[in-house]
């Protein structure tokens, strides 16, 4: 049986040959109704029928977030959609990684599909594959010479526009897939124990050969287009050998619960709240790089194997303001890149943890932030109600000033999520941190 750790998912029993059988949900590649029980095509080939109701198994799957309905009694595993091909009357054909059988989309159910596959059609290439499609739009082609050898000519031949301008963010796109294509092969060898600078210094003289190193910097265009060709699921910081500051903690008892502070020099404040509860914790120095997030969520969705989890607290020490939120929101939409898509923002840091002088002597106005545009200010304003409705913030430092606190406040947050530490023949949370 095919086996899919890294995809957030659950566990269902279905009938085996001889007995039940334990099955991860991102094993099914689509289900549907067969009288009153569902039927499950599995990746490797194989159909397994449920023991519950074909409604009941369509909406455990459809909690993941990995599944769509695709038929009135039907629901396909989107992340494991290899081909969309287009079939008469506006519906399609479906066809999967692995041996699993095809099955056709409902014409009915295709905004889902658009939505989820992130495209404006389904039929942009046939057959139509998601890392096709993102490849197609990033301008990467196959190139036989060794794009970093390549002389100026060859460079302004392959990745100039028009009006033979440098277009640096399609060089260096096709340079990290052509790099990783190589690794895959064998071809060459990852940077072992490198970093996203290890590839800035493999590329840096092709793009001096440009003289489009002055008065920009690429090493950061280089990250951006890492961080998106790693969101279209077309390459991995792993597979290039790459590592990172590792500013984050998977928890032994409690990895579901997880403890993001905005600020890096936080790190060794919430290592108590890892070791004394058993939670995950991470201390993002601003917005998480993917890279931290991809090595970050690999290591979470390892550890927690609670297939009866409803949702994961996201329980924030972050600022009170947009750029706070923006944190939060990023990287709660980079766990769902990573297929962990339960989660719920829980804040700390708020006015109604201050007194009303604590609020008077912390708050500061957020009218001229260099972080922040009037537009987000006005956003947050209208989600939140800033500080008794006016364009003020806090900053998480008010609360650290007084750090029990901080251990009081994540207690009564995390409470209904935590796992008892059992001591002896009782249990009890241990409170002594």
């Amino acid at each position: 049986m095919l086996r899919n750790s890294l995809d957030a998912g659950t566990f269902l029993a279905l009938a085996g040959p001889e007995s039940p059988v334990i099955i991860n949900s991102g094993d099914i590649a689509h289900a549907w109704r067969e009288g009153t029980i569902a039927a499950a095509a599995l990746l490797d080939g194989s159909v397994l029928k449920s023991y519950d109701s074909f409604d009941d198994i369509k909406k455990t799957l459809l909690k993941t977030g990995l599944f769509i309905q695709i038929q009135r009694s039907a629901i396909a595993n989107f992340r494991k959609i290899k081909t969309v091909s287009p079939l008469a009357k506006g519906n399609y054909l479906l066809t999967f990684i692995g041996q699993a059988a095809p099955v056709e989309l409902n014409v009915a159910y295709t905004a889902e599909a658009k939505k989820l596959l992130e495209v404006k059609k389904l039929d942009h290439v046939e057959p139509f594959d998601r890392p096709t499609y993102w490849l197609m739009k990033e301008n990467i082609k196959h190139y036989q010479k060794l794009i970093y050898l390549m002389t100026k000519e060859e460079l302004l031949k392959n990745f100039s526009d028009s009006a033979g301008n440098p277009i640096i963010s399609r060089l260096i796109a096709n340079f990290l897939y052509q790099f990783a294509l190589r690794i895959r092969a064998g071809e060459a060898e990852p940077l072992e124990g490198g970093n996203v600078r290890s590839l800035w210094y493999m590329i840096k003289p092709a793009i001096s050969k440009l003289g489009a190193l002055e008065g920009s910097d690429h090493y950061k265009t280089l990250s951006e287009v890492m961080a998106r060709l790693v969101t279209h699921k077309i390459v991995t910081y792993k597979e290039y050998g790459l590592t990172e500051e590792e500013n984050w903690i998977i928890g032994k008892t409690n990895p579901h619960v997880i403890l993001l502070a905005e600020k890096r020099s936080h790190f060794k404040f919430i290592q108590g709240f890892n070791a004394q509860y058993g939670i995950s914790i991470l201390a993002a120095g601003g917005i998480p790089g993917m890279i931290t997030m991809e090595f970050f969520t690999t290591a979470l969705k390892k550890a927690i194997t609670q297939s009866h989890l409803k949702e994961i607290p996201i329980i924030t020490l972050t600022d009170y303001d947009p750029a706070g939120d923006l944190v939060v929101s990023t990287f709660i939409d980079n766990l769902k890149t990573y297929n962990v898509p339960k989660t719920k923002f829980i804040r700390l840091v708020q006015p109604g943890v201050f007194t009303p002088e604590e609020l008077e002597a912390y708050k500061y106005s957020l009218v001229g932030e260099n972080e922040v545009t009037p537009a987000m200010v006005k956003k947050w304003l209208k989600k939140t109600g800033g500080i008794n409705g006016q364009a003020y913030g806090l900053e998480t430092d008010a609360l650290m000033i007084t750090p029990s606190k901080v251990k009081t406040l994540f207690y009564e947050k995390a409470a209904p999520y935590l796992k008892t530490i059992k001591y002896g023949s009782w249990k009890k949370i241990d409170t002594s941190y």
